[in-house]
């Protein structure tokens, strides 16, 4: 695996901002499990009417943090560099997510995600979302992997 430090995540994830979801890869470990982070700010988005007088992060916008960190994970383990352009990989559900406690701006939201499962060409990944040292969501999720782009997905 590359150094972590040398990665740009923006070659392994098709998001920018502000979609761009993952700030700062922490480890990856033996191609299964990855550690990611996504500083929380005022200036987000997401924010703005979420709630104006008491902003909290939106929980399915943890949900898709969760979602960017396994894609991350599948591109680097799988070496899918977003410039070659040959295969897709697609969010395709949301399984037993359960939100624990709310995210406020000035948090750091710490997402843990491994791969639990491949079934054909489905990926399970198991996730969890920390906020200092504690879980805020566990969810787990499925992407459909494609080698060819233009072949349809359902």
């Amino acid at each position: 695996m590359k150094n972590i430090k040398k990665i740009k995540i923006s070659n392994y994830l098709p998001h920018r901002y502000p979609n761009l979801m993952i700030d700062k890869i922490l480890k990856i470990k033996n191609n299964f499990y990855i550690k990611t982070i996504k500083n929380i700010s005022n200036n987000d988005i997401f924010l703005q009417g979420h709630f104006y007088s008491n902003p909290i992060f939106p929980g399915v916008m943890i949900i898709e943090t969760m979602a960017q960190s396994s894609y991350l994970l599948f591109s680097l383990s799988n070496k899918i560099n977003l410039k070659k352009k040959l295969s897709s990989f697609f969010f395709v559900g949301v399984n037993f997510a359960r939100f624990k406690s709310k995210v406020f701006p000035g948090d750091q939201l710490v997402i843990k995600s491994i791969i639990i499962k491949k079934k054909i060409s489905f990926y399970f990944f198991k996730c969890i979302a920390i906020v200092s040292k504690k879980v805020v969501c566990e969810s787990e999720l499925m992407f459909y992997f494609c080698k060819n782009k233009t072949k349809k997905l359902f």
